[in-house]
């Protein structure tokens, strides 16, 4: 499962951070997020049988036979930074300008939406946090 975020996670770097990503047209640009979004929704579909992503660890309950809560956590976590990395290049205010989408009213919608699924992901990756446990034992990178 990790890989297989890792692979979309290197994917969407690729088309939305590049130089040849901030000049494309405006539509192309939302275009590539939606198909990004939608391969991290299918990603998403096939680990639900394992592990729900949606759903705040403390509502889950117990977790999966054979995963430990550090393990549910980095592919919590693994999840959200895809979504922010999906959605933030619509949202950022200078990412907008560069990209001349503030100019693009047909376009609004979509980054209307992005910015409501940054803001909803960033609000559930912050509370996640409190499961996160650190001491003096805990490596600094």
């Amino acid at each position: 499962m990790l890989i297989k975020f890792a692979q979309l996670s290197s994917a969407v770097v690729s088309k939305l951070s590049s130089v040849r990503a901030f000049r494309q047209k405006p539509e192309v640009l939302v275009k590539t997020v939606c198909e990004l979004d939608e391969q991290l929704h299918t990603l998403k579909s096939s680990v639900q049988p394992i592990l729900t992503l949606d759903t705040p660890l403390d509502a889950v309950g117990s977790l999966p036979s054979g995963i430990t809560l550090q393990q549910a956590l980095y592919l919590h976590f693994a999840y959200y930074c895809t979504i922010l990395d999906i959605h933030t290049a619509l949202t950022l205010p200078w990412s907008r300008s560069i990209l001349g989408l503030t100019r693009h009213h047909p376009l609004a919608d979509q980054i209307k939406k992005s910015a409501g699924i940054v803001a909803k992901t960033s609000r559930i990756a912050i509370l996640a946090t409190k499961h996160v446990h650190i001491d003096a034992n805990t490596p600094v990178s």
